[in-house]
């Protein structure tokens, strides 16, 4: 009996890997057969004469076990390789500390630009300028910004984001050190020297996406990129809120250029920590980071053909144009809210300088929460979910634009009679909302372009500065005019709303080369 169930066994596991329906019976097809006694399944088998081995069980029977077992083990054996290989976040990987460092360096980026700003009425006061020439010299950092995009985008792609991110920090925040010593220059010579300061920050700050972009694509595996650079960005936004915090506190017992020169020696402590902590290029370990498909030509031709070619390039580009649009719609909405949300705020009733100060930085706390909520719903998409790259930037994207044109719509239509508490709470939504563009767009970016991403977002970003340029000067006109506030927010809508059609529409995770 035992011969006879090791043969049921022997013959039923061969039928599995036929095609469907295939049986094979040894022995002919008239006598010679037998039922399983239990006669639940119905199967039937051919009896076959056996060589027995020690124990009762047929040769066949003990080789489909020590297959099974093989098996078994060649399973758990992938299976702890697979976690083995998947990347890890402790302190001694070194794409983790290089995240660590573009986090804290994009912290010490904003709190730079935005030290400026809070500092513009005791400048103006010391140095007697006017609001023209203070126009002039925020205008300066936008043209710096604009000019260093490409060029160092190119430059951290050839030679890596980190050694580039590297001597910009240290660059920038000789800048800013510098700047707190031209109060001693004669009067004359001050506005120009602080028109040069003003214009060497945006140039030497210029680098911070492009080096990021090109950071990300080298260093980050696939499956943290989404966390990793909403992280960074997010540090941005909350570099925001503490240098519009912390700056007064430090004038008012060390006047406006110590506030300057204690954000330098920050800024300088954060230059050593990157030389102690950072890796050399030359070392970084791409685990997890998946390759690119080349854009070759199908199996066995010799290439595209020149049409194919033009077809190509012509459908990079198309791609390359519409990443640009949706850049230039985020940077509208980043810029005029940058600039615009205190005098909002202002022409809503708020006039004390310390409230106004803290109901401005409610916005940029809202959009670091946003970022660093984005990144982990997106990771979490793809390792829990399994959705694909493409996927979940198409979700994180759709997030960032249509989620806060919604949020703009009781702006628009209470107009002048919104209640100051729904008002920051709109702002507050649109910039956490607005935060999930660095899980979608940016993401994207080194997803489709990793050989190229920081030449491909200093190309998007650069266009982003100058519409950002002309949406102050349109944003300035709107205000003014019998609409008021409420026609700015309505463009801003629309423009965001374009976005999303625009985006859902033509990014399908297509590779870019440029």
């Amino acid at each position: 009996m035992k011969g006879c169930r090791c043969a049921l066994v022997d013959l039923f596991l061969p039928i599995q890997s036929h095609s469907h329906g295939q049986r094979r019976h040894a022995g002919g097809h008239g006598h010679g057969r037998c039922r399983h006694q239990d006669g639940q399944h119905g199967i039937f088998c051919a009896m076959r004469k056996q060589q027995h081995m020690p124990g009762g069980f047929t040769q066949s029977c003990r080789y489909q076990r020590m297959a099974r077992k093989s098996a078994f083990q060649t399973c758990h054996a992938r299976a702890d390789i697979a976690d083995d290989q998947k990347p890890s976040l402790a302190w001694n990987n070194p794409w983790v500390r290089a995240v660590v460092f573009f986090a804290g360096a994009m912290a010490c980026a904003s709190v730079h630009r935005v030290t400026f700003s809070v500092l513009a009425i005791p400048i103006r006061e010391e140095f007697a300028l006017s609001l023209p020439q203070m126009g002039v010299l925020q205008s300066a950092v936008l043209a710096g910004y604009i000019i260093g995009q490409i060029p160092l985008g190119i430059l951290a792609d050839r030679i890596g984001g980190i050694p580039v991110m590297q001597s910009s920090l240290l660059l920038w925040t000789a800048v800013t050190g510098a700047t707190s010593l031209i109060r001693r220059l004669p009067q004359p010579q001050r506005f120009p020297a602080l028109l040069i300061a003003r214009a060497a920050l945006g140039l030497a700050q210029s680098c911070i996406m492009p080096a990021t972009s090109a950071m990300a694509a080298k260093w980050v595996p696939e499956d943290y990129r989404a966390r990793a650079l909403t992280l960074v960005h997010a540090t941005f936004s909350l570099g925001t809120v503490v240098g519009m915090l912390v700056t007064p506190q430090l004038v008012a017992p060390f006047g406006w250029p110590g506030a300057l020169k204690g954000f330098t020696l920050l800024g300088l402590a954060w230059v050593v920590f990157g030389r102690w902590c950072l890796p050399a290029e030359g070392d970084h370990v791409t685990a997890g980071m998946k390759q690119q498909p080349a854009q070759t030509g199908s199996k066995g031709e010799q290439g595209p053909s020149s049409a194919g070619e033009e077809g190509q390039k012509a459908g990079t580009w198309f791609q390359i144009a519409v990443l640009m649009w949706t850049h230039c719609a985020i940077g509208w909405g980043f810029f005029i809210f940058q600039f615009w949300i205190p005098t909002y705020l202002s022409a809503l009733g708020a006039h004390d300088l310390e409230s106004m100060g803290m109901l401005s930085a409610l916005p940029w706390a809202a959009s670091a929460a946003g970022g660093v909520i984005a990144g982990n719903f997106a990771d979490w998409l793809q390792e829990a979910r399994r959705w694909k790259p493409a996927r979940v930037r198409a979700l994180t994207q759709t997030m960032a634009t249509l989620g806060p044109a919604l949020s703009l719509l009781p702006l628009i239509v209470f107009r002048t009679r919104t209640p100051m508490s729904l008002a920051v709470c709109c702002l507050a939504a649109f910039m956490g909302l607005q935060a999930f563009c660095y899980a979608g767009f940016h993401a994207y970016v080194q997803d489709v372009a990793p050989k190229d991403a920081g030449k491909l977002l200093a190309l998007t970003n650069s266009a982003s500065t100058l519409v950002g340029f002309g949406a102050n000067l349109i944003t300035g006109a709107l205000a003014a005019s019998k609409f008021g506030y409420a026609a700015v927010f309505a463009l801003t809508s629309a423009i965001y709303l374009a976005s999303c059609l625009s985006w859902n529409a033509a990014m399908k995770g297509q590779p870019i080369r440029l």
